[in-house]
């Protein structure tokens, strides 16, 4: 029961923290945007394209989905004017997305070193009012000595 009780609370960590990576930069608009694109060039590649030569829907779709991503995978081109303007956008939304979601991930785990700094600053703030002067020479000496340690 107590491995259950840890395993939901870590699903809950990682849902608050997924959650608070796709807001970063607003990358949830980018995922989004590359969704639609990759749902709509799909059916516009299937209809202007790929229904005259017989090639199924889901294969589009996987063409479409791999175009994207920019693998290219899938060995089917298109060969009309408009299929090639699809696969054009398809291919620099795939470029956009792979530059925001590195961008994401670099704000993301900037803006976490930030607030573990910060937790840190505030736990080494101490109240030495009531020390002698020794006892605050030696910690100044201990400071010092860390510093240039570092």
């Amino acid at each position: 029961m107590a491995r259950l009780v840890k395993g939901f609370a870590l699903l809950g960590k990682l849902k608050g923290r997924l959650n608070t990576f796709i807001h970063t930069n607003g990358f949830i608009y980018t995922i989004y945007i590359s969704i639609t694109t990759v749902l709509l060039g799909t059916v516009g590649v299937y209809f202007i394209e790929f229904k005259a030569r017989n090639t199924r829907f889901s294969e589009c779709l996987w063409w479409s989905f791999a175009t994207t991503t920019t693998v290219g995978y899938g060995g089917i081109d298109p060969e009309t004017v408009a299929g090639r303007i699809i696969t054009r956008i398809l291919m620099l939304v795939g470029i956009g997305f792979t530059g925001m979601l590195t961008g994401t991930i670099a704000t993301y785990f900037l803006k976490t070193k930030k607030f573990a700094d910060d937790d840190i600053l505030k736990e080494m703030v101490i109240d030495i009012s009531d020390l002698g002067a020794d006892k605050i020479k030696q910690i100044l000496e201990y400071t010092e000595f860390i510093r240039n340690k570092n």
